[in-house]
């Protein structure tokens, strides 16, 4: 399957129902979508069994939960800001104030002032009354990020990986469904959210991770396979990087990436099923492989090759931990002549002038949106989340073109649990 224009939404567009610039940001949860219009208003659409639409869809007061309604309860509410977790919805005002509705799985329950374990409509958190105004939202699988006008950062959900910046005992997951300040975080202008994991950029442009860390996904000089406070990222300083400052993070289960403000992409993590758009020739990919036939020979040779449980322990082709991370490369920019350019063979330091402006990263796979208005994805997708028709894999960034992105720019995208949104 490759990218189409919603029907509905188009015609939103076109009849001025989303006001003058129409839709103006996506966010995609597990199986649930929401987008943000140039009123302020929030729409939502798809599954709402975990009542992450914010809206009814029963009849006989609700409205089909596949066409896209306003959220209930925002009338006063302009929203400049949408972030969607696997079943939760989080929306911020013009104001700084901050609104949240669905659940965090089984622990929703005490997610929204411990009576429900699902909430209907945008409700407050008490947590933040008294704080400063909130000025971004991320949203990994299962927990949220906050980040105030005064630069703290707050989390809050699912914390069994420490993606919540502190511990939480398993009888008390209560303590992780109250937002929190990370006490050791200052002077924050930013922050991201992967699967497990999540990250805070400060106005030096220093980027701390922190969370789920068995394939080195947060980035951090560490073989912990738990990153269990905010830590620095060392390698994306901007010393290490000419001065370019980190300015958008996307992170899968296993992997993440690392946008510049020059445009370069950085990833990290597992390589394993194409998640870090590696060529053939990348020399980490020829070493690893060269390492994994060495290997296939010794067994051969020392004569255990149906003990499958040796078998089953040798280093698979392709798959291998990155780090520190590695910078992607892209096919450049196409041309009258060249539609549909390839991607270089690697030379050390040479890369195209495809500049990236935002990415996006589900489970395995991920999305990239170029100056040009390009989209490109690479990874794995297995229910077409890359869009690139019946290729469920793309080794390396690969162009999404088809006829409906034709006479259209991408400006954004949001990768979701099996679907992506486009802008």
């Amino acid at each position: 399957m490759r990218p189409r224009v919603h029907p509905a939404v188009l015609q939103q567009v076109t009849d001025g129902s989303l006001g003058p610039i129409g839709v103006e940001s996506v966010a995609a949860g597990g199986m649930h979508s929401l987008f943000l219009d140039s009123n302020g208003k929030i729409w939502s659409f798809g599954s709402n069994d975990s009542l992450a639409l914010g809206r009814l869809t029963q009849p006989p007061q609700g409205k089909p939960d596949n066409v896209p309604e306003l959220v209930s309860g925002l009338e006063d509410f302009r929203a400049t800001a949408i972030a969607a977790s696997d079943n939760l919805s989080v929306a911020l005002s013009d104001a700084g104030e901050l609104r949240a509705w669905g659940t965090f799985h089984s622990d929703g329950l005490l997610g929204f002032k411990g009576h429900k374990d699902k909430q209907l409509t945008p409700t407050p958190l008490a947590a933040f009354g008294k704080e400063k105004p909130i000025s971004r939202v991320a949203c990994g699988e299962n927990h949220a990020l906050a980040l105030t006008t005064d630069g703290r950062v707050f989390a809050w959900g699912n914390g069994a990986s420490f993606q919540l910046g502190r511990r939480i005992l398993e009888r008390r997951k209560i303590n992780g469904l109250t937002p929190e300040a990370l006490p050791k975080l200052r002077r924050i202008v930013n922050v991201f959210a992967g699967v497990h994991t999540s990250f805070a950029v400060d106005e030096a442009g220093r980027v701390f991770g922190w969370g789920l860390n068995q394939m080195r996904q947060t980035g951090v000089e560490s073989e912990e396979t738990l990153v269990k406070a905010p830590t620095e990222i060392d390698a994306l300083s901007p010393d290490e990087h000419a001065g370019a400052r980190v300015v958008g993070i996307a992170g899968g289960e296993h992997h993440t990436c690392f946008l510049f403000d020059d445009g370069s992409v950085w990833g990290c993590g597992r390589a394993g099923a194409d998640r870090l758009g590696l060529a053939e020739d990348h020399p980490s990919v020829l070493a690893h492989n060269a390492e994994v036939a060495e290997a296939v020979v010794h067994m051969n040779e020392e004569g255990w090759a149906e003990d499958d449980a040796r078998r089953a322990a040798l280093p698979k082709k392709d798959d291998f931990l990155v780090y520190p991370p590695l910078r992607i490369a892209f096919p450049p920019p196409p041309t009258s002549t060249t539609p549909e350019p390839p991607l270089a063979p690697y030379a050390e330091g040479v890369f195209s002038s495809t500049r990236i402006t935002h990415i996006s990263a589900g489970e395995r796979y991920t999305l990239a949106v170029s100056e040009e208005g390009y989209l490109y994805s690479w990874g794995e997708g297995n229910a077409s989340q890359l869009g690139l028709g019946n290729v469920s894999n793309a080794r390396t960034p690969t162009r999404v073109a088809n006829t409906a992105l034709k006479a259209h720019e991408v400006v954004g995208a949001s990768a979701g649990g099996q679907h992506v949104l486009l802008v």
